[in-house]
């Protein structure tokens, strides 16, 4: 699963640059690319069923394109305002083990978006995607097939609108709260803010770093410290 996670950053990093003409350069962002992942996707194994959801918000795509000009991630920023993108997987193994996923219009039919104030949204129709959005799932598609075979050629891109009366996108990693996305019979739940999006915590007394979303050392109590 870590290479998965890893191997599916990797992927929408180089799928964003090549959105972008090449204007974002991915840089030296490695060390907290797995933390990222691993904060960003769930997934769920049984009965011969495989779930997950891999959630693609602003702010990842930001942190993957650390040399990128301010008018760069502002041009960004704009594109996906209002826009919750996710890839999910909804698949069954066949006689030989390998994943087979459901129809695009079954998963997208089984899949929504609920909010922390219990709104519920279905994923948009691809006629409904601007250009941007829709520049960046075309490209990580075929990608997720080149990469993973089988595994990738399942997934679908599914998107929210999900803007508040701001015009932005509800779910913020960097902020408070929380949401869930239900795949078919799975739902994976998400607590905000991201640790891995944030400054590391620091105890200054024993010297262990914590995500940046602890607040107190959870084996001493001890309050915390940005590092």
């Amino acid at each position: 699963m870590k290479a998965l996670r890893r191997t599916l950053a990797a992927v929408a990093s180089v799928a964003l640059v090549t959105a972008a003409g090449g204007a974002l350069a991915a840089g030296n962002a490695e060390p907290s690319m797995d933390a990222m992942a691993k904060d960003l996707m769930q997934q769920s194994q049984g009965n011969g069923d495989f779930r997950f959801a891999f959630w693609l918000p602003t702010e990842f795509f930001v942190r993957v394109a650390p040399k990128a000009d301010a008018a760069t991630i502002d041009s960004l920023r704009k594109s996906l305002r209002g826009y919750a993108i996710f890839f999910v997987l909804d698949a069954h193994a066949s006689a030989l083990g390998m994943p087979v996923g459901r129809p695009r219009a079954e998963v997208l039919a089984g899949t929504f978006l609920q909010l922390e104030d219990g709104t519920r949204l279905s994923p948009l129709g691809a006629e409904q995607l601007h250009g941007d959005i829709k520049t960046l799932v075309d490209i990580m598609k075929p990608m997720m097939k080149n990469m993973l075979g089988a595994l990738g050629e399942a997934m679908e891109a599914v998107v929210f609108e999900d803007a508040g009366a701001d015009g932005a996108s509800r779910l913020d990693p960097l902020a408070k709260g929380q949401f869930k996305v239900v795949v078919g019979s799975e739902a994976f739940s998400w607590r905000l803010p991201l640790g891995s999006m944030m400054a590391p915590m620091f105890d200054p007394e024993t010297h262990e770093r914590f995500p940046g979303n602890y607040r107190f050392n959870p084996f001493t109590g001890a309050k915390l410290q940005p590092q």
